[in-house]
């Protein structure tokens, strides 16, 4: 749980800042899934004391018995911000021990009302989910404009 709300203050913490941010576009980069559909709300400003909303529903096209990430945010003039790599099964158990085929959903649901610093500029991010034998099976990436 700990490190599920390390990496959600990361990835999340860093865009809702004291001016708040834009989400300029988030899409699906995975594998084909006509099940897709995911939701943020508030979309498309977010300002410090919102509560974030993240739905998703899927169904991978693979077995995902265990599963790992890797995620890349860039600058505008595309130099790295923060990177790294972990395992999905760490940060949430519902991502993993799916049969493909089966439909699944998670959600998140967080108020962010803390200050980190000042960030300007449009940031560009992707975020992609592996299995057990090294297949993407779910990728995502986005950009988001800081005022």
């Amino acid at each position: 749980m700990r490190t599920q709300f390390l990496l959600a203050n990361l990835l999340l913490g860093y865009v809702v800042l004291a001016f708040g941010m834009e989400i300029k576009y988030i899409k699906y980069c995975g594998p084909k899934d006509k099940t897709l559909h995911f939701s943020i709300k508030p979309w498309a400003v977010i300002t410090p004391g919102q509560v974030i909303h993240i739905n998703l529903t899927f169904t991978p096209q693979v077995d995902v018995y265990y599963s790992s990430y890797q995620y890349r945010v860039t600058t505008g003039d595309n130099k790295d911000f923060f990177k790294g790599a972990g395992l999905l099964c760490d940060l949430c158990r519902k991502l993993c021990m799916l049969p493909a085929g089966e439909t699944a959903s998670w959600s998140f649901n967080k108020r962010f009302n803390f200050q980190i610093y000042s960030i300007k500029g449009t940031f560009k991010g992707r975020v992609e989910a592996y299995n057990q034998d090294l297949v993407m099976w779910m990728c995502f990436e986005g950009e988001v404009q800081f005022p």
